[in-house]
């Protein structure tokens, strides 16, 4: 499903770029379009969590995201802190979590149906950060912090 909804990103953002005369997808040849679209349509940055680009968002951050050491280490850097974070939550939501549940002294239902909120809410925090490690582990932090 995800990939049929890249798929109709790329080809209406293709249509209208031969409707409008737009040099940068009349001058793109069918290799190098097909090629574009493949990077677009398995990215891990979306494929397993998402968020949403479009194919013009990806090809803007292909475009701005160039060889230079310092955005890579930065880049690198945000996805680390992103990275762990995840793990943080998802060790809480999995582990710690059920620690708090099974133990005698807190048998209370409130705190019970509490700690399973808990369990619930940090595993979707995993599911933000980890999505956001991996858009900013392919460099699409430079489409969303663009250089001043």
């Amino acid at each position: 499903m995800i990939l049929a909804m890249k798929a109709v990103s790329a080809s209406t953002l293709r249509a209208q770029g031969q409707a409008s005369n737009d040099p940068t997808f009349t001058s793109m040849s069918f290799l190098r379009h097909y090629m574009s679209w493949c990077g677009y349509a398995f990215s891990p940055g979306s494929v397993i969590f998402g968020p949403w680009f479009s194919f013009d968002q990806y090809l803007q951050a292909n475009k701005l995201t160039g060889p230079s050491f310092s955005s890579l280490f930065r880049d690198l850097l945000q996805s680390a802190v992103s990275c762990f974070i995840a793990c943080a939550c998802i060790i809480y939501s999995t582990y710690l979590s059920s620690i708090i549940q099974a133990s005698y002294f807190l048998s209370f239902r409130w705190i019970n149906a509490y700690v399973q909120s808990q369990s619930f809410r940090f595993s979707h925090y995993f599911v933000g950060f980890f999505s956001q490690a991996m858009h900013q582990a392919i460099g699409f932090a430079a489409v969303t912090n663009p250089k001043s």
